[in-house]
């Protein structure tokens, strides 16, 4: 595709712009249709081909035709007359004129000494004739290299006819460039490339010239359920993140299965990663960024890649509460709503349909934005897609506006950014810490007394061996220090006297199971992990987010449509009529142009007429002073719109009349 082209075309030029070619060139082959790499000499541009007639006739050079070390297979000589190539006849007519060019070369060696016996030869030997006229005569001849000849070279050139001593004749030469063509060179294994040539001409210029569309889509593994397949086009960001990895990390381990199932996911909803990387950048930079746009992060835990998406979490990975984190080491922030946070976003984007930049606007339902904020969205190309990222970002500064920090043991070294963690503190209410003394079928006896209260709904959640949580989960009273479980347990849940006995530490020391205990707002809240950074042994600083469940419906969805073009105006009543009277003798007469009557959608009126000319104060008549003699008129001016000009009429003193 080449300049402005729709995006459905297949491929190929506009036509619009004739001299536009293109090739193909799969991996592992070499173009033909350009040459790639050429090295032009400076050194020669404009230098004047005497003739043999003349002083200080003779060979011009020689010039190096490449660079050392290097090898070429063509040069292109380029020949010029600035004042044309012609022959003017008395008549002003123009007639053949003629210059005859010779080109040699010899090879030299990476010094630029001339090897072998220093033999020049010509391979360059070129008459022409024409008669341009007095503009710009130019010719460029492309020579092969003769087999076996060397691979460095130096070249030179002359004139081989006489000037002509006619001041009508003009047959200036002038050896105008040099260039030498190095041998194609091969597309790698793995690269396709597209070789395109464009001719200059009077419509391709500027800008236009470097308006290049490509719609392409990647070939790349996919992951079958077993193996890697043979390249597949996709355009899911799961697999061209895979494929990033595996280029880097060829012996790389990698989570398919959490994959697949995204990939799954975002073919469900329409999510698709396109775009190109064409900055330096690190590869995992370049890999968290196909992942945002699946709304995902990439993960290495234990060394393979994985991915967390940004979406709904029953699984919490562990419980924080006062008994397993660091004393004072737990902080709370809560970000107020403000007006410097925004209320709307206008996101940028290039959209598939029309190959533009352009943008979609965001706002939460039942918010007039007074704060919109403009971002870009990179790698995503549909509207949908785009809209419903940035409704999630929208979502997220308005609910998740709760961020805590805590120390912990070995819990806080098993998390990874969007793991789900139950966090419990007294010093916000959030729920209270037990610890499990024993389990008997159905209860649960804690160390101490819990805090109970009539009428509500108390809720249990236990941590488990291996670090992560069990529930949570309604419990009844049986006294203060005794929760009861349901009988019989949600499907999928083990009983807990299996997973959350008292555990013991690698130093000898036991851990007993913990507990949160509370009810409503008095609870544990599921908090996001958003980083965990380790501190000093087997410890590790974690930072976490509330995890707000009005977030994720906001990011699903369709967009509401573009808004619709502007409605035309409505229809105008925009006639009028006029009355013409004049007075006074031939050269010297005033000519009367009234406002009869208008239709009610007239707001006002414009003039023009190639004489002068008085506007009356009452804006609907006008004043000449001299006969119109053509050209003049009156229009009228409505709220959307105005009339075609009615060309005045005039009536000259002494009766008679006429049109200008």
């Amino acid at each position: 595709p080449f300049v402005e082209r729709p995006p459905k075309q297949t491929y190929g030029y506009t036509g619009a712009f004739p001299g536009v070619q293109h090739e193909i060139v799969p991996p592992g082959g070499a173009p033909t249709l350009i040459v790639d790499a050429v090295y032009a000499q400076q050194a020669v541009g404009g230098q004047v081909l005497l003739g043999t007639n003349e002083a200080g006739t003779g060979y011009v050079g020689p010039f190096p035709t490449n660079p050392p070390n290097t090898r070429i297979m063509a040069l292109a000589w380029d020949f010029f007359g600035s004042r044309g190539l012609y022959k003017q006849n008395n008549d002003g007519s123009y007639a053949n004129a003629s210059v005859t060019v010779e080109g040699q070369i010899r090879p030299v060696d990476d010094a630029g000494i001339p090897t072998g016996a220093g033999t020049w030869t010509t391979i360059v030997s070129e008459i022409f004739t024409a008669r341009t006229g007095p503009k710009l005569f130019r010719k460029t001849v492309l020579s092969a290299i003769p087999s076996g000849l060397g691979t460095r070279f130096e070249a030179r050139a002359r004139r081989a006819n006489a000037k002509s001593g006619d001041n009508a004749v003009f047959d200036e030469i002038i050896w105008g460039g040099l260039k030498g063509y190095f041998p194609p060179t091969a597309s790698t294994g793995t690269e396709t490339w597209m070789m395109v040539s464009a001719r200059a001409n009077d419509q391709l210029q500027g800008a236009a010239a470097q308006k290049l569309y490509v719609k392409k889509t990647r070939k790349v593994p996919v992951w079958t359920g077993a193996a890697w397949s043979g390249n597949r086009l996709t355009r899911s960001p799961a697999w061209a993140l895979a494929y990033v990895h595996r280029a880097v990390w060829p012996a790389g381990e990698i989570d398919t299965d959490t994959l697949a199932s995204l990939a799954r996911t975002w073919h469900l909803r329409g999510d698709c990663c396109d775009g190109i990387f064409d900055a330096a950048q690190s590869s995992w930079d370049v890999e968290k960024a196909i992942a945002r746009v699946g709304r995902a992060r990439p993960v290495l835990p234990g060394g393979a890649l994985s991915l967390i998406r940004d979406e709904p979490r029953d699984i919490l990975s562990t419980t924080l509460l006062p008994s397993n984190t660091k004393p004072g080491s737990t902080s709370f922030d809560y970000i107020v709503a403000s007006t410097d946070l925004a209320d709307g976003l206008i996101v940028e984007y290039f959209d598939e349909r029309t190959w533009r930049t352009t943008t979609v606007e965001c706002a939460l339902p039942g918010v007039v934005p007074t704060n919109k904020k403009r971002l870009r969205f990179p790698l995503a190309t549909r509207r949908a897609q785009v809209w419903r990222e940035g409704m999630f970002g929208l979502a997220e500064n308005a609910y998740r506006r709760i961020f805590a920090t805590t120390e912990t043991d070995t819990e806080g070294l098993m998390l990874w950014p969007g793991h789900r963690a139950l966090l419990g503190h007294d010093a916000v209410n959030w729920g209270e810490d037990a610890r499990v003394v024993a389990f008997d079928g159905r209860r649960v006896v804690m160390d101490r007394d819990l805090g109970w209260q009539d009428g509500e709904t108390h809720m249990l959640a236990l941590q488990q061996r291996n670090g992560a949580t069990w529930g949570p989960i309604a419990v009844t009273r049986e006294s203060a220090s005794v929760a009861l479980l349901p009988d019989p347990l949600p499907a999928g849940l083990a009983h807990p006297s299996i997973k959350c006995v008292s555990r013991i530490a690698a130093e000898g020391r036991v851990e007993p199971c913990r507990a949160s205990f509370g009810w409503g707002a008095r609870f544990a809240k599921k908090m996001i992990v958003l980083g965990s950074v380790p501190r000093a042994k087997d410890q590790a600083r974690v930072s976490l987010v509330i995890d707000d469940p009005r977030v994720y419906p906001l990011g699903d969805g369709l967009p509401p449509p573009p808004a619709a073009p502007p409605a035309p105006p409505p229809a105008e009543s925009l006639g009028f009529t006029y009355s013409v009277s004049s007075e006074g003798v031939a050269g010297s007469w005033r000519t009367y142009y009234v406002i009869t009557s208008k239709g009610a959608g007239v707001r006002g009126f414009e003039y023009r007429q190639p004489f002068a000319a008085v506007r009356a104060p009452n804006l609907t008549s006008w004043i000449a002073n001299e006969p119109p003699t053509g050209g003049g008129g009156v229009r009228a001016i409505g709220r959307w719109g105005v009339t075609d000009w009615s060309d005045w009429s005039y009536s000259p003193p002494g009766g008679g009349g006429g049109d200008p």
